[in-house]
């Protein structure tokens, strides 16, 4: 993810920006609600940042990757637990273990992880803040 933000405030070790639309919103003194509100981001490269300056945001490369490892390898995971655990599903359901039976429960696991992946990545916020990667 990399997005263009305007540094609106600086206080101590905070840093404020309000994502840009398009590069005329950083000249703009109207403020629509197209702007969004402003939030707080890290300057872990310690770049010379002052208010006004046009920012190029983006996320931790290791934390974007473990959370893509996690909602690839969760579903694959819980198919596999869906496999092994089918006798118990067919016997739940008053049904004889076969092969068609293996197959539902494989697919009801699946879709079940990644529905939970889906509400998670859209229902939570992440627990990082963005981290500015240059200075325009």
């Amino acid at each position: 993810m990399k997005q263009k933000a305007l540094v609106t405030a600086i206080e101590d070790e905070n840093i404020f920006v309000v994502p840009l639309i398009k590069s005329e919103c950083s000249t703009c003194t109207a403020g629509c609600d197209k702007r969004g509100s402003a939030f707080a981001v890290e300057n872990i490269r310690k770049l010379n940042i002052k208010i006004g300056d046009t920012v190029n945001l983006g996320t931790a490369s290791l934390w974007q990757g473990i959370r893509g490892l996690i909602s690839l390898f969760f579903p694959i995971l819980c198919a596999i637990l869906g496999y092994f655990l089918s006798p118990l599903t067919a016997r739940l359901f008053g049904k004889t273990n076969s092969e068609g039976t293996k197959a539902l429960s494989v697919l009801f696991f699946l879709f079940i992880s990644a529905f939970i992946v889906l509400l998670l990545t859209r229902k939570t916020k992440s627990s990082t803040k963005s981290i500015i990667l240059s200075v325009d």
